[in-house]
């Protein structure tokens, strides 16, 4: 996923003298989820009043703009300033900063980088299902995105469904024809991911509960061990 926004927080220190300027680089990405290096300067203008620059790798200028702020250090408005490149094979690429986080005082500077909107590329790792039948992908960039639907049928008369194998039927004359829909919506019921068919349990749960009582009696037959030798020792002491 390009980037499309990147947003500041932080400080600009007010006691700096017009001209001066400081800088801060982010990563940003394209549509093929390549990665490229943007360095933002902001230099102060005059008083309560800041340029910044946008500049790629090589220090091509890309875009600029302005921020207002009051005699409180607030920022003034919500500039939409915007700034674009154009990598090697893909989609250009346009960006708004967002500065909404930055404030100017009197003290030291600490304008930071705080997120950015893009994402690198990624290959699936992973899928779940919910009870609705969306099919959830899970990439290795930390996107989760929808990837698919699951759908039920209903039928007017289940019973009247042709088997055709143990958990396997064909739609008969009698069955009527099926009304297709989305689990969990109208007459279809939810789906249970986990769970085993023909069971109403959790079978995560249940194995946690099997093994938590599995420990449970091994530690017990430990006790009824030592106590038998326990009595044994009483006994030989006896003799």
């Amino acid at each position: 996923i390009a980037t499309t926004e990147i947003r500041f927080g932080g400080n600009l220190d007010s006691r700096m003298a017009v001209g001066e300027s400081v800088t801060q680089t982010v990563e940003v990405y394209d549509s093929l989820g390549d990665t490229h290096s943007i360095t933002l300067t902001f230099t102060k203008l005059a008083t309560n009043n800041w340029g910044w620059t946008a500049r790629d790798a090589s220090g091509a200028d890309l875009g600029n703009g302005t921020l207002d702020f009051d005699e409180h250090g607030d920022i003034q408005g919500n500039p939409n300033d915007t700034f674009s490149f154009s990598p090697t094979g893909a989609d250009p690429v346009s960006i708004t900063p967002k500065f909404t986080g930055v404030v100017q005082n009197a003290s030291e500077g600490t304008l930071v980088f705080k997120s950015q909107d893009g994402y690198p590329q990624g290959t699936m790792v992973g899928y779940n299902v919910n009870d609705s039948g969306v099919i959830i992908g899970e990439y290795s960039n930390g996107l989760t995105k929808n990837v698919g639907q699951i759908a039920t049928a209903v039928f007017g008369n289940p019973g009247g469904l042709l088997r055709v194998g143990d958990t396997a039927f064909s739609i008969s004359a009698n069955s009527g024809e099926p009304e297709i829909g989305r689990p969990g919506s109208g007459a279809n019921g939810k789906l249970s991911p986990g769970a085993l068919e023909m069971s109403n349990v959790d079978l995560s749960e249940q194995f946690t509960d099997m093994i938590i009582t599995q420990r449970g009696f091994q530690a017990n037959s430990r006790i009824i061990t030592t106590s038998d030798e326990m009595l044994q020792e009483l006994v030989n002491l006896k003799r």
